[in-house]
């Protein structure tokens, strides 16, 4: 569904379909776009081989390249020039396996370290030449969506958005349509199907897949 059809939707499950609005096409735009953020923050819905958020091309002498900030974490590299998966090695195991490994001179990587700075994914050895490294990524939406753009999450999940969206319209701060009540119910039925909101928990699951594969 595109983002109109969503909020159209909403208007006619809660019985605002007729001007004046109780919401206006900008709250409810801001928070559908808000709950895809969140479903693929919990979830882990999105799973990218092509976008621009999973190329990034780097100089030689580099030590890693900067991850697009819609990425959650990186689950496959490869280098462009042969198509060679790097093998994926957090830092821990990198200081066990190859003591003194930031020192390495450059050459052909081999290795990418996931956990080695927030939003980088750094090579060892540092790389010789010039290149493009492809990535499957885990991420978010890259842009928010207007009103003609379909959503980006699998369209059995796009009607779930709906119950962030309960939970946002009905906690607003406005006597005519604030209910704790069907707020609550709403952030509840979120949670049921996508999870608990928690940076802990998004963090534990990228170690969880170097550590052991489980995403």
């Amino acid at each position: 569904m595109t983002l109109a059809e969503l909020r159209a939707r909403f208007r006619t499950e809660e019985n605002d379909a007729v001007a004046p609005y109780l919401w206006s096409d900008s709250e409810l735009a801001t928070w559908i776009n808000e709950a895809q953020d969140e479903a693929c923050r919990r979830a882990l819905l999105l799973v990218d081989s092509r976008s621009a958020a999973a190329k990034a091309s780097y100089l030689a002498g580099a030590e890693g390249v900067d991850l697009h900030p819609a990425v959650i974490f990186v689950r496959r590299a490869a280098l462009a020039a042969s198509n060679t998966p790097l093998v994926p090695k957090v830092a821990r195991s990198m200081d066990e396996e190859v003591p003194g490994w930031e020192g390495a001179m450059a050459s052909v990587p081999r290795v990418f370290i996931p956990d080695w700075q927030t939003n980088y994914l750094r090579f060892w050895p540092p790389a010789v030449a010039a290149g493009t490294v492809n990535m499957t990524v885990i991420r978010t939406p890259l842009e928010p969506a207007g009103d003609g753009d379909d959503m980006e999450i699998a369209p059995r999940y796009q009607p779930f958005l709906l119950d962030w969206v309960r939970f946002r319209a009905y906690s607003k701060q406005d006597a005519e349509v604030f209910n704790a009540n069907k707020s609550k119910a709403g952030e509840d039925s979120f949670e049921k199907q996508f999870g608990k909101q928690s940076a802990v928990n998004e963090h534990w699951a990228l170690e969880q897949y170097y550590d052991m594969g489980h995403n």
